[in-house]
């Protein structure tokens, strides 16, 4: 009986009672892990030597900063 806390449940039953209660976290975990991870792509920060320099001055980067 279930509601019985001296009787003591055997393994098969132990596993009949939780399965229904773990199938849908089981069912969400896998989707999650199965979902291709979206990946951003890499942008650099790093100022090219022909690029206008990013303090403003309106020179390139080699002439001014760098």
């Amino acid at each position: 009986m279930r509601g019985d806390p001296s009787r003591q449940l055997t393994e098969a039953e132990l596993h009949a009672e939780t399965a229904p209660l773990l199938q849908p976290s089981l069912v969400l975990l896998a989707r999650k892990w199965r979902r291709p991870a979206t990946i951003a792509p890499v942008v650099s920060t790093r100022a090219r030597c022909n690029e206008l320099c990013s303090c403003g001055s309106g020179k390139k980067y080699k002439r001014c900063c760098g």
